[in-house]
């Protein structure tokens, strides 16, 4: 689950502005990098895949960084697809074609045995369909027509209540919910709206979220996305939104597990800094924990183009290791670094399962590489790593920008150059050659912005990026 792509900041960008901040969605990134993981064989619903890299930092000091990824041993093609209902909650948007034929697709895609809802926000009667055929023409009569904005929490209520009153119909539910991200009629506040997500998705409900509009809120729909019941995106034009709907239509999501809990736990030597990849982790001591309401698998029946948005699907919660230096000619090389466990419910057993791993550190703690070159835990799967470090390039340039230091902002692209030239030297990725297309477009936008400012390079800030 999670965001699909990044195409908001890379609009702004492209129009020759800086983005904010908060524009930048990390696990949209992520999901933009296609990653190869280790072989699923732990032969569970759910496997870890847990790596380590140790590099320096640009100003000689230490990068320790565990990584952990989720993949299943369930082959989502040998799995019955079971009759849906599927729940249209839209705030229709005023663009012409694409939003219609996008949700014809979606309509063309479901079977004879499928029933679909419509949820209007914002009108007198929000529930103006429930559980017709796919082919019915009032479908599309009563998700395009338009209506006030901001009933958030009441869509997703009559949502829930639509799935529940459901009577004769046995079979998957999924809600695809099109939106502002407004949350100004009815419940307005935050917490309440995403818990309400989550108790749907608790139940095994798929979520997919779809934002649209040039006055966009994306904190709701994001919370919302990152609960991992679906894909969330965010549609800039029309013809953008016409691709989304496409993919909507050739995605199949299955349950795999529910109330799965996670924990990255330190070995001795380490103590847990920064968490990047998962918007549900938090911190109880020295221990990361991530609890997702459901786990589901994707998969698709269609093979067009997603147009220029990549989605390779990557994912992953990081988690910085600091070393204790006083314990590294103690504890010395080859040494346990992390250890990560994990428990589910088997979303078609209703059983509760678990597993664990633990990942070592070639090197002593604290103790960089000899080489230029940093140190893998899997070298053949490091690219999750650079991944990362492309991403807090692009986070720490915008914050800078923000803050009003265009000498810094300017500074770190030109620190990073030297690793993403060597990178792509020793491991070419289309990935991150397209992430470096896009730094190099930042880059110039600040030059045309910062033109009197002579840039200054943060070597002690405080992300962490391959070599000295």
């Amino acid at each position: 689950g999670g965001a699909q792509d990044i195409a908001h900041f890379r609009a702004i960008v492209a129009q020759g502005n800086v983005p904010a901040p908060e524009t930048l969605d990390v696990t949209g990134f992520f999901a933009e990098h296609a990653l190869d993981l280790p072989p699923a064989t732990c032969g569970r619903a759910v496997c870890l895949a847990p790596m380590l890299a140790v590099a320096p930092r640009f100003d000689g000091g230490n990068w320790t960084m565990g990584y952990v990824a989720l993949s299943t041993s369930v082959n989502p093609a040998t799995l019955m697809r079971p009759p849906l209902h599927l729940v249209l909650v839209v705030e229709p948007p005023s663009w012409d074609g694409g939003y219609e034929t996008g949700l014809r697709r979606v309509l063309a895609g479901l079977r004879a045995e499928d029933r679909v809802s419509v949820v209007r926000m914002g009108a007198s009667r929000p529930l103006r369909l429930h559980g017709v055929a796919p082919t019915n023409p009032q479908v599309l009569t009563e998700a395009t027509a338009l209506t006030a904005t901001g009933g958030l929490y009441e869509g997703l209520a009559e949502a829930s209540r639509a799935i529940d009153t459901l009577t004769g119909f046995s079979g998957a539910s999924r809600i695809l919910l099109v939106t502002t991200g407004e949350a100004s009629l009815g419940v307005t506040d935050p917490g309440r709206i995403v818990a309400l997500g989550e108790s749907l998705v608790r139940r095994g409900v798929a979520l997919s979220v779809v934002g649209y509009g040039t006055n966009y809120r994306p904190a709701i729909p994001a919370a919302l996305g990152s609960l991992g019941a679906g894909t969330y995106s965010y549609a800039e034009s029309s013809r953008d939104l016409e691709a989304i709907f496409q993919v909507e239509s050739e995605t199949l999501l299955f349950p795999l597990a529910t109330d799965f809990r996670m924990r990255f736990i330190p070995s001795p030597g380490y103590r847990v800094g920064r968490v990047y990849g998962a918007r549900r982790a938090v911190a109880r001591g020295e221990v990361i924990e991530v609890d997702a309401p459901a786990l589901f698998i994707g998969s698709r029946v269609g093979a067009q183009s997603v147009g220029g948005s990549r989605r390779g699907g990557g994912s992953g919660l990081f988690v910085e290791l600091i070393p204790d230096l006083t314990m590294s000619p103690t504890i010395g090389a080859n040494a346990p670094a992390f250890r990560v466990e994990a428990t589910w419910t088997n979303a078609t057993t209703r059983v509760e399962e678990s597993t664990d791993a633990e990942v070592r550190n070639a090197l002593a703690p604290g103790r960089n590489p000899e080489e230029m070159w940093p140190s893998f835990s899997d070298e053949s799967r490091s690219k999750v790593f650079m991944m990362l470090n492309m991403y807090l390039a692009f986070q720490s340039t915008v914050t800078f920008y923000d803050n009003g230091d265009c000498a810094r902002a300017q500074g770190v692209i030109d620190m990073m150059s030297t690793s993403i030239d060597l990178w792509n030297r020793r491991r070419p990725d289309p990935d991150i050659n397209a992430d470096t297309q896009l730094l190099d477009r930042l880059r110039e936008n600040l030059r045309t912005r910062c033109r009197a400012v002579q840039p200054v390079q943060p070597r002690n800030f405080s992300g962490g990026c391959f070599y000295s």
